[in-house]
């Protein structure tokens, strides 16, 4: 099973990798860090994190103030949604995957 990043959480943390970067030299690199630890869990466990809407699960991130909004597939893992924690989170899990 493989992990898919939708385009929009791509662009999310992106995003977050910039602003990060901008704070500090290298911590992007430390969030990029911490989301691979992530991705090994849900790869790991893939239905032991809390389910939300429409079978949706979010993993929270230890580090850093993001969670993963992602969905289990027979055959992968789509991570709909990299989004900081204080925003709202309802509308994130409406979102579509591409």
């Amino acid at each position: 099973m493989k992990i898919y990043f939708s385009q929009l959480a791509q662009k999310e943390l992106q995003d977050a990798i910039h602003y990060y970067d901008e704070i500090t030299p290298r911590l992007g690199d430390e969030i990029l860090h911490e989301l691979e630890e992530a991705k090994h869990l849900i790869l790991s466990f893939p239905l032991a994190w809390a389910k939300i809407k429409n079978n949706q699960r979010k993993y929270i991130l230890k580090r850093f103030p993001y969670i993963l909004i992602y969905k289990v597939y027979v055959d992968r893992i789509v991570i709909a949604t990299f989004a900081h924690q204080h925003r709202l989170p309802e509308q994130y899990m409406n979102r579509k995957e591409k």
